[in-house]
């Protein structure tokens, strides 16, 4: 017997079949009526995984810093942040650092490292990351180094560098001079 669509999903044209299907498999909406619920779910989690994937490949550090929670967390940031349109997934995975700060999760100074040097070559637009044509400095906090990373980069000389300086030690209570 050919396929016959459900009389809700008979009034949507196929664009908005289309699109509703594209929701749900990404997470943000529930599977449209006249499709398997079980199968688009099963795709979706598939798809999260892919995407998470690729991820740990272009940010191992990230992977290696969550270990066992990289795909937990990853999962929830993938149902709230769309993939970016431009960037690929070194531009998701610096996203995901992103959420990862704004959620207050602690990050390791190797992922603050290569955060920076993603800044330091793209930006962030509404499409995505696109990468920076003009000269860019970028500066970003280790606290388990106890330093600061600083990055410099001129596109137009093909010329990128990094400078870590210490931060001063603090003095012991009560063993400052007073003279």
């Amino acid at each position: 017997m050919p396929w016959a669509p459900e009389p809700a999903a008979s009034f949507m044209s196929l664009g908005e079949q289309q699109a509703a299907l594209l929701a749900a498999l990404t997470g943000r909406s529930p599977v449209p009526p006249g499709f398997d619920a079980a199968r688009v779910l099963a795709s979706a989690e598939m798809l999260f995984c892919k995407r998470a994937r690729s991820v740990a490949q272009a940010w191992p550090s990230l992977a290696q810093a969550l270990s066992s929670d990289f795909n937990g967390r990853f999962t929830a940031y993938a149902r709230a942040i769309a993939l970016p349109a431009s960037g690929g997934p070194a531009a998701d995975g610096r996203l995901f650092v992103h959420w990862l700060k704004a959620n207050g999760e602690p990050l390791t100074d190797l992922v603050r490292a290569q955060a920076l040097a993603m800044d330091l070559r793209f930006k962030l637009k509404q499409q995505g990351y696109t990468l920076r044509r003009w000269p860019s400095v970028r500066a970003v906090r280790l606290p388990d180094a106890q330093c600061w990373l600083i990055g410099v980069r001129l596109p137009g000389l093909n010329w990128e560098r990094h400078m870590r300086i210490g931060l001063p030690h603090p003095w012991p209570r009560g063993s400052r001079s007073t003279k």
